[in-house]
């Protein structure tokens, strides 16, 4: 997902806040964010911030200085104590065709990191296994959707209204945060989602992202979901933070 071209990278330190010191000592596998800065916004950036648990203004002028002249650029922000922090900017670039999941059976549903860090063997392992297709579809051995590797999933239901796969088992992403407003939280099983009138994936990069199919389950027209989405999410204006140029 996302363009690696014009790839640019700046160091910093970390900051000597408390909360800073916090995130970085006790932390036993570095931890991450990735986001999306689009026409000069840092999208999310408190979330981002309060992720990662480090002082924002030193780290938001960093980060304009890796992403430089892109318009809409992919962020990475990794904590590598006791290294300096590692930015990480390429021009981003959305993916044009709705996606296409394959499910993925894993063998503990509880085993999701409460944080977002650097040991990806859970999805790395999972998205081998769906192949060709766009991202795996993570499902519980109790037969419960969680995640795909890299975005949460939100179902539309035939009598109305929209699910998205509880916070238990899954790494709860910030663009998921923002449409819990819209959605509730409820176990879905594949034999629901089969009964679901479309589907959508979501992250603070991509934001929202039509599926196609679900290998073995059913294909969707899931354009109007992942347009309503999309419009929730914009409607999130505390969320951005102006990046000075």
């Amino acid at each position: 997902m996302g363009g690696g071209r014009s790839a640019r990278s700046a160091w910093i330190r970390p900051s000597s806040g408390k909360s800073s010191r916090t995130a970085l000592t006790y932390q036993p596998v570095a931890l991450f964010t990735t986001l999306r800065v689009r026409s000069g916004e840092a999208l999310f950036w408190p979330d981002h911030v309060a992720r990662l648990g480090v002082a924002p203004e030193p780290l938001l002028r960093q980060v304009a200085e890796a992403v430089g002249g892109m318009d809409d650029a992919r962020v990475r922000i990794t904590l590598r104590p006791p290294q300096p922090p590692l930015i990480e900017a390429s021009a981003y670039e959305p993916p044009r065709k709705p996606w296409r999941l394959v499910p993925v059976t894993v063998s503990h549903a509880g085993d999701a990191p409460l944080l977002k860090t650097t040991d990806r063997r859970r999805y790395d392992e999972a998205r081998a296994r769906a192949g060709t297709a766009d991202d795996a579809l993570l499902v519980g051995p109790q037969g419960h959707v969680l995640e795909t590797t890299i975005t949460n999933v939100f179902f539309a239901l035939p009598g109305g209204g929209i699910v998205t796969p509880p916070r238990a088992g899954i790494l709860p992403g910030i663009a998921r945060a923002q449409l819990l407003g819209m959605a509730v939280e409820t176990q879905v099983t594949l034999e629901m989602a089969a009964e679901a009138t479309a589907c959508a994936v979501t992250n603070a990069v991509l934001l929202t992202h039509p599926v196609a199919s679900i290998h073995g389950v059913k294909d969707f027209d899931s354009e109007a979901l992942a347009r309503d989405l999309r419009e929730a999410v914009d409607r999130t204006g505390p969320h951005l933070r102006i990046i000075q140029r």
